[in-house]
């Protein structure tokens, strides 16, 4: 018998078992290792992440939990802020310049820098953290699609919503709810850490806590 069992050891399964790690606890994995999608392969010189590429801002849960575990992780110096959009790779120095090198008409372009700002007024803070589940902003976010908070109809508008939410949800903005790729777009403007070692250094300290209980 056990207090609690956890389903999958991958980075919310190791730490949820890391925070109860001193109640009698099981954690399941049907992988021959733990991480789930938190991989890191070394290639030649250097490490490729296949999945959870960085972590997002100083006060993200990840960016707590590298602290609390000793995993340094080091900030990403972004020189552009690149995208791939309507078969065209965009790449920027500045919020302006991006903007201005977009594949769509100059009304969309505006239309889109206004969304833009009136999102960052409202939802900035939402960056990196996890909001409280009682914020009503949340439940508004959650209750309309991507396409509808940012009124994207227009074909050459909505694939730029399209290419954020197919990256960061595999679903189109008119097919997701808005919170996800909002908050992950927000992100995108923060500051940015790579792990030392790849991202499964993180995982891999989680495992070494509670690996008896795998």
């Amino acid at each position: 018998m056990h207090d609690v069992v956890i389903i999958g050891a991958g980075i919310s399964g190791l730490s949820v078992a890391h925070r109860l790690k001193h109640k009698n606890i099981c954690v399941l994995e049907s992988e021959p290792r733990c991480g789930g999608r938190v991989l890191s392969l070394k290639m030649g010189d250097y490490m490729y992440n296949t999945g959870a590429q960085v972590i997002i801002g100083e006060q993200s849960p990840p960016a707590l939990l590298a602290r609390e575990l000793d995993v340094p992780i080091t900030l990403i110096q972004k020189s552009k802020m690149p995208m791939h959009i309507n078969g065209k790779t965009v790449a920027a120095s500045s919020d302006i310049g991006f903007l201005w090198q977009l594949p769509i008409p100059l009304l969309q372009k505006i239309k889109l820098g206004w969304h833009v700002a009136r999102l960052r007024r409202r939802f900035g803070q939402f960056a990196g953290i996890l909001p409280a589940l009682d914020d009503p902003r949340l439940a508004d976010l959650d209750a309309v699609t991507l396409a509808d908070l940012v009124g994207a109809k227009e074909t050459d508008y909505k694939g730029i919503w399209d290419a954020l939410s197919l990256g960061t949800t595999t679903q189109r903005s008119d097919e997701v709810a808005a919170y996800q790729p909002l908050s992950s777009f927000l992100a995108f403007l923060n500051n940015e850490y790579y792990v030392e070692n790849g991202t499964s250094a993180l995982t891999d300290a989680l495992w070494k806590s509670v690996e008896d209980k795998v």
